[in-house]
């Protein structure tokens, strides 16, 4: 064997990891929330070679820079999140007052005079039901009633999540 191919399979050394360009990769990489071990066996898919000893004093020679960066990716998450129960909300809004427009449109359902909506008992219930479905979804989304508890099991490497309607939990 060449000394050429020799060197190229021994392990990167923690001064190898230095280079601006190795370190901005593993930095980023870090970020994600990666063990070291993980992280070893990311950059083995990738053909680099690293022990876990070199992430690990990389980890805290670069504590500093990758603490800041850590907060900005667990903010940036928050902010999406969010957003994304807001959109929920909102989809989920926007459907109940199409459903409620369905129903005044038929008379099913009218306007009260202190501004509240009244509906009729001979409405289809169908419609009923989605539209408490809808609003129970929202005040769900808004955390102003709990959810259904939730357990989940696996079973031959396949995932099961129970539900339990009767309030009970596992």
């Amino acid at each position: 064997m060449s000394d050429h191919v020799r060197a190229s399979l021994q392990p990167i050394t923690s001064f190898a990891l230095e280079t601006p360009t190795r370190r901005a990769g593993l930095i980023a990489l870090l970020v994600t929330g990666l063990t070291d071990a993980e992280t070893v066996r990311q950059l083995a898919r990738e053909g680099e070679k690293v022990s876990r000893q070199a992430i690990h004093a990389f980890r805290k020679r670069h504590a500093a820079q990758i603490a800041p960066a850590l907060e900005a990716a667990v903010r940036a998450t928050v902010e999406v999140a969010i957003a994304e129960k807001a959109e929920r909300v909102r989809r989920l809004g926007h459907h109940a007052d199409e459903l409620e427009a369905v129903l005044e449109k038929y008379g099913y359902m009218w306007a009260e005079p202190h501004g509240e909506k009244r509906t009729v008992l001979r409405a289809p219930v169908g419609l009923i039901k989605e539209l408490r479905g809808l609003l129970r979804d929202v005040a769900e989304e808004l955390a102003e009633i709990k959810r259904p508890p939730l357990v989940q099991v696996t079973v031959d490497n396949r995932e099961y999540v129970l539900t339990w309607d009767d309030g009970e939990s596992a």
